[in-house]
């Protein structure tokens, strides 16, 4: 994979591990999901997400934010919904 989908893959992951975390912090047992990057272009991704068998019951939120965001907050995501973020649903 190139540096740039790396950099930009990475903190997307992050985000999915992190909403899993949340999902056991409710007690519920979800299968991880996979994540496959699909196409890379000039300012943009494309991600296929795919619930694990246990599927999605809540959906799910995808958040990303800029790497100068990211490098300028000490390498640390902000709070959720942090106006610097974006999101997907």
């Amino acid at each position: 994979m190139s540096p740039l989908v790396l950099r930009i893959a990475r903190p997307i992951a992050l985000a999915l591990v992190l909403s899993l975390a949340a999902s056991f912090a409710w007690g519920v047992a979800l299968d991880a999901p996979t994540m496959a990057l699909q196409a890379e272009g000039f300012f943009k991704i494309r991600l296929t997400v795919t619930a694990g068998a246990s599927g999605a019951p809540g959906g799910f939120t995808v958040w990303w934010m800029k790497r100068a965001d990211f490098e300028a907050n000490g390498s640390q995501w902000f709070p959720s919904g942090a106006s610097p973020m974006g999101s997907a649903r």
